[in-house]
């Protein structure tokens, strides 16, 4: 017997409210949206700066913080070439002994009180000291170019942790001015004989923008921790994850094989199940920063299965799960 799609034999009307929620779910998901997901491939973080960012996200957790988490993100030892097995403290701690300043201790201090507000102010303050310290390094080496282009590129890799998102969303226009001072100290470390007030312009431009709002005597109080820059500290910006997290699905994907298309029934003819698998799929659940980030039911369980390489450091216990219900969220 034919069925019209919604005749009241088919789909009762005490479900036509849900039916009705769910095509308005599905259309709104058709409109591009806005996501910040790490989908695609990135260069990788620097160890220090990538743990800055974890750190101020996973103080953002409110109400039931994990310091302990917090402190291993400065704490850990770093595994890769080129540190030494230093953690992220030790190597701010260098460079506070060579600029006169105690930022691992300020760090330190914040994390045994449990302050997020200073841990905030001593690692935005080590993170803007670090770029500051490594332009110094390279002005020292302006006789040795491919040195002092390694401490040039090394400041660029923890100006990273300002820029990307961050001043990209609230101050686009220093964005671009810093962008072309980055390019004259390349310019000028490379150029032969090397440009010394070229040089000297690019780094006055850099470190006063870092003065004014990276280093500030005092920063605006936030009730989200994110290094938007001092002088816009009220910008709105749009939900961000941290280094480490991975949104990616899995590949290849895990075969599906449903019990009614087993059986040759097409799933046009099960409108219930269509609009669960609709839901499923649908950013739309879990508020607006999944929504932002296109994060799903499918994010984690695609088509049926676990994504052991869905992580969101902070939120998620381990690989391929997330507290939906935390503060995140």
């Amino acid at each position: 017997m034919h069925h019209d799609f919604l005749s009241h034999d088919f789909l009762p009307r005490r479900r036509w409210p849900l039916f009705v929620m769910g095509l308005a779910i599905l259309f709104s998901s058709l409109f591009p949206q806005s996501s910040h997901a790490q989908n695609n491939p990135e260069e990788p973080w620097h160890p220090v700066a990538a743990a800055y960012l974890r750190a101020l996200f996973e103080a953002n957790l409110l109400p039931q913080i994990d310091w302990k988490l917090i402190a291993q993100e400065y704490e850990s030892r770093i595994a890769k070439d080129g540190y030494q097995n230093h953690s992220p403290l030790e190597i701010i701690a260098e460079a506070d002994a060579a600029t006169g300043v105690s930022y691992a201790n300020a760090i330190r201090q914040a994390i045994a009180d449990q302050d997020r507000q200073a841990l905030y102010t001593a690692s935005t303050r080590a993170i803007s000291n670090m770029i500051r310290y490594y332009i110094a390094a390279a002005a020292t080496k302006l006789d040795q170019p491919s040195a002092s282009m390694a401490s040039v590129v090394e400041a660029e890799r923890y100006y990273r942790a300002f820029h990307d998102h961050f001043m990209e969303e609230a101050d686009p226009a220093a964005v671009l001015t810093l962008g072309e001072a980055w390019k004259e100290m390349e310019g000028s470390v490379a150029g032969t004989p090397v440009d010394l007030q070229q040089f000297a312009k690019a780094r006055a431009a850099i470190e006063a923008y870092l003065a004014g709002n990276y280093d500030v005597e005092t920063f605006t109080q936030r009730s989200q921790l994110a290094p938007v820059p001092e002088r816009v500290a009220d910008s709105q910006i749009t939900p961000w994850l941290p280094p480490g997290s991975n949104l990616h699905e899995q590949t290849p994907l895990p075969l599906s094989r449903l019990n009614f298309q087993a059986r040759g029934v097409d799933e046009k003819n099960l409108p219930i199940v269509a609009y669960g698998d609709m839901l499923f799929d649908s950013p739309q659940l879990y508020g607006e920063r999944a929504r932002s980030l296109g994060v799903a039911c499918s994010t984690c369980h695609n088509r049926g299965d676990i994504n052991n390489s869905f992580f969101i450091p902070g939120a998620s216990p381990q690989a391929g799960a997330v507290d939906v219900s935390g503060a995140f969220f």
